[in-house]
């Protein structure tokens, strides 16, 4: 199934307390969304849930694809999928805007390629954010990317530590259950000593499909 492209070289010509902000993004899937009902229709939109010391909870934030009749997300959640031939976002949507601020950033392009195939690939950033009005007159800016201030597990082998972590769970507590495996995961990690981007990186292997297969 063909996926759309973030690349801003393919690009067809929320409120602002984030401004200023640095926060992980802890989640990021693809959904419809009508803007809490202000919208007159629901559009495919990519939400990222962000978190920072300073949250007491964590919090969502949509960018828009463009049309419904164009996109929509996948069924996953993870990629955003053409309804017809178009597989170019409209350089003038705010998904674009908010993928070119990343690339503008210095956001690797293996990263940019393999966010198109699967959003979670930015689960793990750390990001400094800027409010930014598409107009004089609106009321809000959009969110956009203006430091990357973490990648997560940037110069780590992830897969070498999540081994580690395997081998001690299960010298521990010997065979795992699946169902029980990211409570275990999870209260471990707690124990050890990680950058919070590591940690993430380490989760994300091992909550994969892949790896759970």
């Amino acid at each position: 199934m063909s996926k759309v492209s973030l690349d801003p070289e393919t690009y067809d010509s929320g409120s602002g307390f984030l401004d200023g902000w640095i926060t992980r993004i802890i989640a990021a899937e693809y959904v419809m969304y009508d803007g809490n009902g202000k919208w007159e229709k629901a559009s495919p939109c990519l939400c990222l849930t962000l978190e920072n010391d300073r949250m007491e909870d964590p919090t969502f934030q949509y960018w828009s694809a463009g049309d419904a009749l164009k996109f929509r997300p996948a069924e996953d959640g993870n990629s955003l999928v053409p309804m017809g031939d178009k597989t170019h976002l409209h350089a003038t949507c705010n998904l674009a805007l908010l993928f070119k601020s990343f690339v503008n950033a210095g956001l690797p392009k293996k990263v940019l390629e393999a966010a198109s195939e699967d959003i979670t690939a930015l689960v793990g950033a750390e990001v400094k954010w800027v409010s930014v009005k598409r107009n004089k007159d609106s009321k809000y800016g959009t969110p956009l990317v203006d430091e990357i201030v973490n990648l997560q597990g940037e110069g780590v082998d992830v897969v070498a530590e999540a081994g580690v972590v395997v081998r001690s769970l299960v010298e521990v507590h010997g065979e795992i259950l699946l169902r029980s495996f990211p409570k275990i995961v999870t209260g471990y990690l707690k124990t050890l000593n990680y950058d919070p981007k590591v940690t993430d990186a380490i989760k994300k292997f091992l909550y994969s499909k892949d790896f759970l297969a």
